[in-house]
């Protein structure tokens, strides 16, 4: 199929600009030559500033058109035409190959006047190829006679006339092999066989045929590749459930190793004759001694919460006439919720996990961990208002510190510093430490 030029690419002598490339339109050009070599444009009026500020600013080509600057050609003359309203270019010729040579030298596509000028111009117009061999190149000139010649004015190149820049054209067309054409004679211009418009919306309904199909078959492997990744998600997905369980299953019999290692400690350390005889004796005491220890956290007082841990084995204060207070109050978590752990021992005291892990990280000894747990486990109105036991000597009656909580903090504190190789601090000493760092914060 012919390739119809719309567009010229020219060497444009701008005046104070240096020489630019430029495409401007086919019907721009007079067919009438001033000299053997120059062609004048003439353009509107008003495109004027555009085509220099175009120019000025340097703007790229078309991408449909790089072909027509294959080889940067152009016809030199010593004589140049004088025109104030026109800007004066060279038409850069078109890289042909050596099919269109051939055929460019045929009558049939060339006039006789211009086959005549080409072959007496053809030794200027030699010039080496890319691969450094030179080749017999086609040239075609914008020539159609003078002003003697004829009197009436300059055609206007169309779409129905084609001009020796089609011709030119034409020649380049790879896809116009196959093709007839007819003859003409030596001083008429050349015919191409150019589609009708039937055909060219028969391919263009072919194009939007295959276009559509194409995207059907994209969305159709597009939903098989989210299908493909919904279930990889859902597998592993199953895959981190069971990491789980059986992580929760290890942290189950690690539970249970622990309860037989505080077994083993109570039985071994415990001052407590009565503690080792209910484990050795009485396995089914100790059991509801346990259930009975996670209901009286909900709704039990002092007393009954300290027959539920060792008796406290500090004797320098006395913890009589404050079995009734009621000091849940103080505990912060007195509830089970998401986001809290129980401290370890079946204790039935909750504290945030996260400043669980991070009072082991902070503390060097049991006093600063159980601090630390204190902090975690009561409110901090409770550690500035209350005491540790209830009775003040210097500030007479406060109100206690939850029993059970305290006992559980300090039992775990003391047992923990144990297995990790901490000094071993006594249940009183570790008490007056707490004793005293309350006392720093007290709120009076």
């Amino acid at each position: 199929m012919p390739y119809i030029k719309k567009f010229l690419v020219v060497e444009i002598d701008a005046p104070n600009l240096n020489s630019r490339y430029i495409l401007i339109p086919n019907d721009w050009a007079i067919l009438k030559a001033e000299s053997e070599k120059i062609i004048v444009i003439a353009y509107p009026k008003e495109e004027e500033c555009r085509i220099l500020e175009r120019i000025r600013l340097g703007e790229p080509f078309n991408p449909e058109w790089p072909r027509y600057m294959n080889v940067k050609k152009h016809y030199e003359s010593g004589k140049q035409p004088v025109s104030s309203d026109s800007l004066k270019v060279r038409i850069l010729l078109p890289k042909s190959s050596s099919e269109t040579e051939r055929r460019s030298l045929k009558p049939r596509f060339i006039s006789r006047k211009l086959t005549e000028q080409r072959d007496s111009s053809t030794p200027e117009m030699e010039a080496p190829d890319n691969s450094g061999t030179a080749r017999q190149r086609s040239k075609i000139r914008e020539l159609f006679g003078t002003e003697s010649e004829s009197s009436t004015p300059p055609p206007t190149p169309t779409l129905g006339n084609p001009t020796p820049h089609d011709a030119d054209n034409d020649c380049m067309s790879e896809n116009e092999d196959g093709q007839s054409r007819n003859d003409v004679d030596d001083d008429n211009s050349m015919t191409d066989d150019q589609p009708t418009y039937e055909d060219t919306v028969a391919k263009a309904n072919d194009l939007l045929a295959q276009l559509e199909q194409g995207l059907n078959s994209g969305l159709t492997a597009c939903d098989k590749l989210v299908l493909q990744k919904v279930m990889s998600e859902q597998n592993q997905i199953s895959n981190n459930l069971k990491n789980i369980t059986l992580i929760l299953r290890q942290l189950c019999m690690k539970q249970i190793e622990n309860k037989s290692l505080m077994k083993d400690i109570v039985m071994k350390y415990s001052p407590n004759a009565d503690i080792k005889k209910k484990i050795e004796g009485d396995d089914d005491a100790v059991e509801k001694t346990s259930q009975a220890t996670k209901e009286d956290t909900e709704t039990a007082d002092d007393d009954n919460e300290d027959s539920e841990f060792e008796p406290d084995e500090s004797k320098n204060y006395e913890n009589s006439g404050h079995e009734e207070v009621d000091s849940k109050w103080t505990l912060k978590h007195p509830n089970p919720r998401k986001g809290l752990i129980e401290l370890p021992g079946e204790s039935g005291i909750y504290i945030d996990a996260q400043t669980f892990a991070k009072s082991h990280v902070e503390a060097h000894n049991v006093n600063k961990l159980a601090w630390l747990l204190f902090q975690g486990v009561f409110k901090k109105e409770a550690l500035e208002t209350c005491t540790l036991i209830g009775r003040d000597r210097n500030n007479g009656n406060r109100k206690p510190l939850h029993a059970g909580a305290r006992k559980a903090v300090i039992s775990y504190a003391r047992r923990y510093g144990k297995n990790v190789g901490w000094e071993e601090i006594p249940v009183a000493s570790v008490e007056k430490s707490m004793r005293n760092a309350m006392y720093k914060i007290k709120n009076y």
